[in-house]
This record gives C-alpha cells, sequence and structure tokens, in this order.
C-alpha cells in the first residue's frame, strides 16, 4: 500500500494514509506492432529517454501510466524532491509523493533522476523566513541532503544536486543559500550528496544557457574550479526549455555540449520543451519536431551524453500551459496522447 508516508529525522513514522497501491502498465498501450517504443530506440543508441512525472497522474490517469511505463525508460519526478514537498516542515520529511514515483519507476525497470536538492525556489516557509545563521543554515542543508539521498540511495542514479544557481547575467542568485552561507554551499551539496550515495551521478542543472555567453561561461568557471577542488561533480544538465523556436541554435548546444566534455563532465538534456501557441498545427509542429531532434542529435553526437528527458511528454500534463497561457504543445504528445511530429523526430535522431 502506498501512502503519505511522513518520516521524523530519525526515520519514525508519524502519519499514513493508505490509498491504491501502483501496479505494471497495459501491454497494450507499448508501440504498435513492430514498432519499437522510444525506451528500447534510446536504450540501443546508449542514451536514457526520459520524462518529468506527475505522482497523481500516475494515480488517476491509467493512460498516463500506460504511455510512460510503455515508452520511457527514465523518471524525474515533476515537485515530489523539491523541499517544499518533501520537506516541508523542520525534521519532517514527507516521502510519499517521490516514493510513489520511485516504485512506479522500479516496477517498470526505469532509472530516476532525482531533483532537486538544492535550488532558490519551492521552498518552505520554515526555511526561508527562519532567519537561521550561517552555522544553522550548513546544518540545516546538510542534514537534508544527507536524509533525502540516503532515503534514496541505490535507487536514484543521477541528482541534480544544485539546480539554477546563476541568474541570466552570470551572477549568483542571491537566496537562502548564498546570502546565509556563501558560494562554498554549492561545493558543499556535492560532497554531501557524494557522501550519502557514492554511486549516484552528481549534476549541476540550469536553463539558458546552451547558446554561450556570460551564463554559461559563469558555470564553466563555476564547475572547472569544483573539480580543481576535487568536488564530486560529474556532470551539467542543459534543461532547454525552449520559449521561443527561433532561438534554438543546434551548432551553439553542441559546441557548449564539448566544452563542458573536455573538463571531463557528462553532458545531459534534462528539461525539455519546445513552446507554442495553439492551435500549433501544421508547419508549427514541423519546427517543434526539428528542435527535438536537433537537440538530441547534439546529445548523440557529444563525446558523453548519455540522458535526454523532457519535462513532460503529454501536453495535458505541461508547466508550460498551467504557468504560461497561452503558451503550449510543448511536448512530444499531444494532450490526448497522440504522437505528435516531435516523436517522429525523436525517433529518427535515436535511428
Amino acid at each position: 500500500m502506498r501512502g503519505k508516508r511522513f518520516v521524523t529525522r530519525a526515520g519514525r513514522p508519524v502519519a499514513a494514509v493508505a490509498v491504491l497501491t501502483i501496479g505494471l502498465v497495459s501491454p497494450a498501450l507499448a508501440a504498435p506492432v513492430g514498432q519499437p517504443t522510444l525506451r528500447q530506440l534510446g536504450d540501443g543508441a546508449g542514451i536514457s529517454i526520459g520524462s518529468a512525472v506527475r505522482d497523481y497522474a500516475i494515480q488517476q490517469d491509467s493512460r498516463y501510466a500506460g504511455l510512460l511505463g510503455a515508452q520511457y525508460g527514465m523518471a524525474t519526478p515533476e515537485n515530489e524532491m523539491k523541499w517544499a514537498t518533501v520537506h516541508p516542515w523542520p525534521y519532517v520529511y514527507n516521502y510519499g509523493p517521490a516514493d510513489d514515483i520511485v516504485s512506479f519507476a522500479v516496477a517498470h525497470h526505469m532509472q530516476v533522476r532525482g531533483h532537486t536538492l538544492v535550488w532558490y525556489q519551492q521552498n518552505p516557509t520554515w526555511l526561508t523566513n527562519g532567519a537561521f545563521n550561517r552555522s544553522q543554515l550548513i546544518a540545516i542543508l546538510k542534514s537534508h541532503i544527507l536524509n533525502v539521498v540516503g532515503h534514496y540511495r541505490g535507487k536514484v542514479s543521477q541528482w541534480d544536486v544544485v539546480n539554477e544557481a546563476f541568474d541570466d547575467h552570470g551572477h549568483l542568485r542571491h537566496d537562502v543559500w548564498l546570502d546565509g552561507i556563501g558560494p562554498d554551499y554549492i561545493a558543499m551539496a556535492f560532497r554531501w550528496a557524494h557522501q550519502a550515495d557514492p554511486g549516484a551521478k552528481l549534476y549541476y542543472n540550469d536553463f539558458g544557457f546552451e547558446e554561450g555567453g556570460a551564463k554559461a561561461d559563469a558555470i564553466y568557471s563555476m564547475v572547472a574550479g569544483l573539480r580543481a577542488q576535487g568536488v564530486p561533480i560529474d556532470g551539467v544538465g542543459f534543461q532547454m526549455h525552449i520559449s521561443d523556436p527561433d532561438d534554438f541554435n543546434s551548432a551553439r548546444l553542441a559546441g557548449e555540449m564539448a566544452r563542458f566534455n573536455r573538463l571531463g563532465l557528462a553532458v545531459a538534456v534534462t528539461e525539455m520543451d519546445v513552446w507554442l501557441r495553439p492551435p500549433g498545427a501544421g508547419p508549427m509542429l514541423d519546427e517543434e519536431a526539428g528542435i527535438f531532434r536537433g537537440a538530441l542529435a547534439d546529445c548523440r553526437s557529444a563525446a558523453d551524453c548519455h540522458t535526454f528527458v523532457t519535462w513532460g511528454f503529454t501536453d495535458r500534463y505541461s508547466w508550460v500551459s498551467e504557468t504560461s497561457p497561452p503558451d503550449g504543445w510543448a511536448l512530444p504528445f499531444d494532450s490526448n496522447y497522440a504522437p505528435k511530429p516531435a516523436v517522429g523526430a525523436i525517433e529518427a535522431a535515436l535511428r
């Protein structure tokens, strides 16, 4: 049985509400007979094809769960591992929603990307309004990372350890971590994540640096410095939220991936979507498909890129349409789960 599993720092449950158990999806929801799934094509190309995942959609929508389990080989909890959800009160951890997604992934032999341990958004008010001193914040951050990563030790293959630490101008963002601890919070976070699960691959994750510029240079300098200090960082995640299709430049993305690869770091596409405005038909959908294909082709061509994750897979559940209307139509499958041209483009890039 699954439930809202709230645990204290010591790991003792304090509440549980039983609901439905997650089961295996129907084989009927896989690709048509004789046609390989995205996951199978990805496996053949050495790339994990994944999607951000919502717990309530798995629970309430059998078509969502069926298509996810049949087509994808990696799952990223969209919100369920963020501080506000997983650590809502001091010393109390709510693992229930994230556990559901991990259990679904295990049942369907999918990898899991953990997202995210340190971010300037979606933090609980007890943390942001707590007026903690530096020593207290360090202890809070360390405890959180050791608890969350330790809880999923051996089950999460990759972690977005630090997310979006830089603004668009290449400056570190002022938030509870930078202002309360200082820039060394980044190195601390990676060290503690590695301590909690030495087998997990650890990533720095950000958006808007795929074409170079001040932000890309700042990220490069930061991760190069971490490598020089012996900090256990394994890769850099390119989110790839393409809000204007005209801004995508495949050659520049390939160049940035190569630059980070030369540091000895893996690169990954971690949150991709391509924003359109309804009705999003005809040439617009073809343009969207070309961008998905181009980004995946760049990943395939990179020296070390083996992860390609879209931020959701169906327009029925998309943060783009929910937060930035009228933009939408950003994902490979439409709101009725029919494949858009983007699906064929991803298949072509994998072949």
